[in-house]
């Protein structure tokens, strides 16, 4: 696939991986790449220029040296990806909670559950046992200060109110 250039940075269109709901990230630099921008670096070409011809950041090449002055290598690393969450396991404790009381909040699960991990966790948990979080009718939310339904006024004939020119209702004076 020929490489794509985005805002001065070359990359290959393949190496975004979609898999499922998830996207992983750019696979690391070629060794051969890393070998041509390390020799033009010990060659005492500046990092800006180096970057420049080989279309990659200068943060990068600096991560690079850095990398090699501290290890001695500048291959890339292993890639260790793991999507394990340390809720893998309470999976049908999780399922079973919702079930048992399915109007608790995040946070009454987060404790029940007695796992120490984020709020966020157990969300992304329930969203992996493709929870959905819907609002019923029995839950509407509170009505807020430019309501629709303004309040209703007396009515002028039954309870012995009038109405002022501004709309104002208030008692009306009776003789003495």
């Amino acid at each position: 696939m020929p490489a794509v250039s985005w805002r001065g940075a070359a990359f290959r269109a393949e190496s975004w991986v979609v898999s499922g709901p998830r996207r992983t990230a750019m696979e690391a630099y070629s060794m051969d790449l890393r070998l041509r921008v390390m020799a033009d670096v010990d060659g005492r070409m500046r990092t800006t220029e180096v970057a420049k011809k080989y279309s990659v950041s200068a943060g990068w090449i600096r991560k690079l040296k850095r990398f090699r002055r501290e290890t001695g290598s500048f291959a890339p690393r292993v890639q260790r990806v793991s999507h394990a969450t340390k809720l893998d396991g309470e999976l049908p404790r999780l399922e079973k909670l919702v079930q048992e009381q399915p109007d608790a909040t995040l946070r009454e699960l987060h404790r029940a559950l007695g796992v120490q991990v984020g709020v966020a966790t157990v969300w992304r948990a329930l969203k992996r046992l493709q929870f959905t979080f819907k609002k019923s009718d029995s839950c509407r939310r509170a009505a807020t200060a430019g309501r629709s339904n303004p309040p209703r006024r007396l009515d002028r004939g039954s309870s012995g109110l009038g109405g002022g020119p501004s709309g104002v209702y208030r008692r009306e004076r009776r003789p003495h």
